[in-house]
């Protein structure tokens, strides 16, 4: 008996992480969380970007509104639902710019073989292990 070879045809792609909740949020709202949560001023954010202050304080109103922000005598910070989120932004961009790579089984469409250095020293640096696997539970 002679033996048969088999071959299957497998590509390559590219893992990304995509959330809804983001995709919903604005950029110049991202950008104003981004802001806060680096610690600026509302005048820091206007000297940067030059589209005024009352544009900027509307939109800290309406984050104020959905319970991202909250304001003590004329001072914006982030609550807790406005770290997360941007917690949220940050990963998934860390992980994306990351481009991990998995090989597809063309004919099953399944995950052939899982890349096992997808914990890259940038994801291991920032993040811990449990919630590095909870979000790839997220994207299997």
């Amino acid at each position: 008996m002679q033996a048969v070879e088999v071959y299957c045809p497998v590509c390559e792609a590219v893992v990304r992480i995509k959330s809804s909740i983001i995709d919903d949020v604005g950029q110049f709202t991202k950008f104003i969380l981004w802001c806060l949560g680096k610690g600026y001023t509302i005048e820091e954010i206007d000297g940067v970007i030059e589209i005024g202050e009352n544009v900027i304080g509307e939109e800290l109103t309406y984050l104020c509104g959905i319970g991202f922000v909250k304001e003590d005598d004329g001072i914006f910070s982030l609550r807790e639902k406005g770290r997360s989120f941007l917690y949220l932004m940050e990963i998934i961009e860390i992980f994306n710019s990351s481009k991990q790579m998995v090989n597809i089984n063309c004919t099953t469409g399944k995950i052939q073989r899982f890349n096992n250095n997808i914990e890259s020293s940038a994801l291991k640096k920032r993040f811990s292990k449990i919630s590095f696997y909870c979000f790839m539970a997220i994207i299997l």
